[in-house]
């Protein structure tokens, strides 16, 4: 029962870091990809395209210390499909509300669900290896910087035998040298005896 509430505890926090993460990953996309829908400017797109999902990626890795990589990789997968999922709901949003017959980005003899599907494509091609590495550099870098609870005992573990190695070693070493000054010196009583007069 406490091993089944342990994993489900780590499942729900993988998840909702992941969606957490979902968030701001889609949006910088949505920001690139339709500038017509932000109040700003953008002129560094592809920057953006990069450096946000590396960015979140670190970040996820890095608080995701305490779990393995096969954890930190699933939810990249999650931040990765639900960030999928919320640039195609922007995408589809207008004529899910029925203010628009297409959305404004498409030219008038593409498909939308051709568009639709070559943006999200991008997207995915795009976000989830940088997004994977950087979990990967996060969860290394938090292993430096923080190390998990597990890597703390195993560490701790490892001093204390090299501790108990370094006791045996001194008190072998103690008895050794004593060995040494119990035996006597055979040579210099031979030399005696032969200094002897006969």
């Amino acid at each position: 029962m406490a091993e089944l509430k342990s994993r489900l505890g780590a499942f729900l926090e993988v998840m909702m870091y992941s969606l957490a993460g979902s968030v701001p990953v889609a949006a910088f996309f949505i920001l690139a990809f339709f500038p017509g829908y932000v109040p700003f400017s953008i002129t560094e797109t592809g920057t953006i395209l990069i450096l946000t999902p590396l960015l979140v990626g670190v970040l996820f890795g890095f608080m995701l210390s305490e779990r393995d990589l096969r954890s930190v990789a699933a939810g990249t997968l999650v931040i990765v499909i639900s960030s999928s999922v919320l640039v195609t709901a922007f995408i589809m949003s207008p004529i899910l509300a029925g203010v628009a017959s297409a959305a404004p980005a498409v030219a008038p003899g593409e498909v939308l669900e051709i568009y639709i599907a070559q943006r999200i494509l991008l997207f995915i091609v795009l976000s989830f290896p940088v997004l994977l590495l950087g979990a990967v550099v996060g969860r290394a870098l938090s292993e430096r910087v923080v190390p998990s609870e597990e890597l703390r005992l195993e560490l701790e573990q490892l001093r204390k035998e090299t501790r108990e190695w370094h006791e045996l070693l001194k008190s072998k070493g103690g008895l050794k040298e004593k060995s040494e000054t119990d035996v006597p010196d055979l040579n210099v009583k031979q030399e005696d005896d032969s200094a002897k007069p006969r």
